[in-house]
């Protein structure tokens, strides 16, 4: 794999006094090497009919720790997980796939 990625651990705080809750990240591990695409419409679809939202599939090494809602930076992206393969057997432990969706910056003006 010739893409590398930084893997940032998702943190959710317990619910304040006012009800709302804080999201942090904190880096878990960088410089993993990774392969990074965008999904195809197939995949895309395929996804959604389960219930995902992704546009981006990533491939690490089986044994990454990575979890549903890290988030994931690599060539200037950033991304969130919102799969990740649980189903990796003893035959098919070459790489771990993970499902990611795209962060959309918007501009308040």
């Amino acid at each position: 794999m010739k893409q590398t990625c930084d893997i940032y651990r998702r943190t959710v705080s317990s619910a304040d006094a006012s009800g709302e809750t804080e999201i942090t990240y904190a880096l878990l591990t960088s410089s993993v090497k990774c392969m990074l695409q965008q999904m195809s419409g197939f995949s895309v679809v395929k996804y959604q009919g389960m219930g995902i939202t992704a546009n981006y599939e990533l491939f690490l090494d089986y044994d990454t720790d990575i979890k549903i809602g890290d988030k994931i930076i690599s060539g200037g992206l950033t991304f969130y997980v919102t799969f990740r393969d649980t189903n990796v057997s003893s035959a098919w432990k070459h790489h771990l796939n993970c499902a990611l969706q795209l962060e959309v910056l918007t501009n308040d003006i």
